[in-house]
């Protein structure tokens, strides 16, 4: 039950995420090893945080919720901001973190848990919120998700 609540947060499911990216290798599931480049992987990160807090501002703005748990409680639509560009700009940024962390860890084995990131978040986080967005929105969602892709 406390693990069904903590996987209501995307935060959890990346922290969980990393930490069985840095758990591969312990295992010997250390596939492919690239050379790493710690410029390239703080550049992902930099690039994911940043996209995580214009996000972020951009549904406080809005005055409404930020809160992937509570998508019933949105107030209002958000397409401002990077939601004119993907309508989760939070989860790439996130996607651009665990990216950022196989980097970091030279490890190609390591990209396959960002793939698990995007099954995780389109299943547990992006579809639940959507069909919360549609009995909320309607039309205007509809017309929103006609217009912008859900990632990229």
């Amino acid at each position: 039950m406390m693990l069904k609540k903590l996987f209501q947060y995307p935060l959890f499911t990346v922290v969980l995420l990393g930490l069985l990216m840095w758990l591969l290798p312990q295992f010997g599931l250390r596939l492919i090893v690239f050379e790493s480049s710690l410029k390239l992987a703080l550049t992902s990160f930099a690039i994911g945080s940043a996209i995580i807090l214009v996000a972020a501002f951009t549904f406080r703005r809005a005055k409404t919720t930020v809160n992937p748990a509570t998508p019933d409680k949105s107030s209002h639509l958000v397409t401002q901001g990077p939601y004119r560009y993907s309508r989760n700009p939070m989860y790439i940024g996130f996607g651009l973190w665990l990216l950022a962390y196989a980097i970091y860890l030279a490890n190609l084995a390591a990209l396959l848990i960002l793939v698990l990131f995007v099954l995780i978040a389109n299943y547990l986080y992006i579809i639940p919120e959507e069909q919360a967005l549609n009995r909320l929105f309607k039309d205007e969602f509809d017309s929103y998700k006609h217009k912008v892709r859900r990632w990229i």
